[in-house]
């Protein structure tokens, strides 16, 4: 069950994403919401299978530490957010340009709208695609309870409910409160991290 929950946990980074977009009059046109949708779910495919090559290497109770560490480290990233940012903003004067807009993108989801059209084209939804899949990335590696083509399925369905949300209450709501998000993605991966030593 921890992670089908799991799934929805990885892709709140979207939802806010989103948010932060609609929020400063970006618009993110159902086209865009599937590029972000599509990515996150072909990065989790990527880490499960990683992930299921590990585990015929890996006994039972060495796996759950595996899991418990990886999402451990993704809770220290979260709540250690703005540490990263100022770690990240170091990086941003690299001559290397594309490595620097998403860089950019780390620092401001806004700044995914890269020609100011106040409109998220495909192009740009997979740049900002990119840093949010990075859970992802990592999340399959933890997932040892979950049959792979649910969680797939899982995480595509969230992948464009949440960023459909997100483009939602961002055009309604004020800016949201960075720090508040990172907190609450932070223990709740480490709350599911905890849980995989049970």
């Amino acid at each position: 069950m921890s992670d089908y929950l799991l799934v929805f946990v990885m892709n709140l980074d979207a939802l806010f994403a989103c948010a932060a977009c609609a929020a400063s009059g970006i618009r993110i046109p159902f086209r865009s919401r599937l590029v972000i949708a599509l990515f996150g779910c072909a990065s989790l495919a990527l880490s499960l299978g990683a992930g299921g090559v590990i585990a015929a290497y890996l006994s039972p109770r060495a796996l759950r530490l595996l899991a418990f560490c990886v999402l451990f480290f993704l809770g220290l990233g979260c709540l250690f957010h703005q540490l990263m940012q100022c770690v990240l903003a170091r990086c941003s004067s690299i001559s290397f340009r594309a490595f620097r807009y998403l860089i950019s993108i780390c620092l401001d989801e806004t700044s995914a709208d890269a020609d100011r059209s106040q409109h998220l084209s495909a192009g740009e939804a997979l740049a900002l695609a990119l840093p949010l899949s990075t859970d992802s990335l990592l999340t399959g590696l933890s997932m040892t309870e979950g049959r792979p083509a649910l969680l797939l399925a899982l995480a595509f369905c969230c992948g464009i409910l949440l960023t459909t949300l997100g483009a939602r209450l961002g055009a309604s709501a004020s800016p949201q409160n960075d720090r508040l998000r990172s907190i609450l993605c932070g223990v709740l991966f480490l709350v599911l991290a905890f849980g995989k030593l049970i």
